[in-house]
């Protein structure tokens, strides 16, 4: 299970990291922060952070 969600972590990550460059320091803060949560296993705040975000990106483009 964890590597399964690792993966679709790296995923979002992918998606955001071209789209937080040309953003506000908030995104970049709240991309940090979730890679830190993945870190400590904490997935549920992880997705609570990047959910929004991608929505938010999808949207965009």
């Amino acid at each position: 299970m964890e590597h399964i969600m690792k993966k679709i972590f790296c995923v979002c990550f992918v998606l955001l990291d071209d789209y937080k460059d040309s953003h506000s320091l908030a995104v970049n803060i709240a991309v940090e922060s979730a890679r830190k949560w993945i870190d400590d296993y904490n997935y549920v705040k992880a997705y609570d952070i990047l959910e929004p975000l991608t929505e938010t990106v999808k949207r965009d483009n």
